[in-house]
């Protein structure tokens, strides 16, 4: 079982998202995250599922009008 997640990041009122998965708790992926981001990072939502590799793309892909650089998004 992994999850699929939402993280906000909040840098001077630039918001962005970053849709990704895990295999972990997603507090850990947002910890880690934050070690190389200036914004403020919180999770919005998470997702547990069977097939995260097909949901993260299908996510990702609905979203893709708004991707800005790898898995983040406006």
């Amino acid at each position: 079982m992994a999850v699929i997640y939402l993280i906000e990041s909040n840098q001077d009122g630039n918001i962005t998202y970053k849709i990704g998965k895990t295999g972990r708790h997603v507090k850990n992926r947002l910890e880690e995250l934050a070690t190389g981001n200036a914004g403020k990072l919180s999770i919005v939502g998470e997702y547990q599922t069977d097939i995260p590799d097909e949901l993260e793309i299908s996510v990702q892909t609905a979203f893709s009008h708004c991707r800005l650089e790898g898995e983040w998004f406006s």
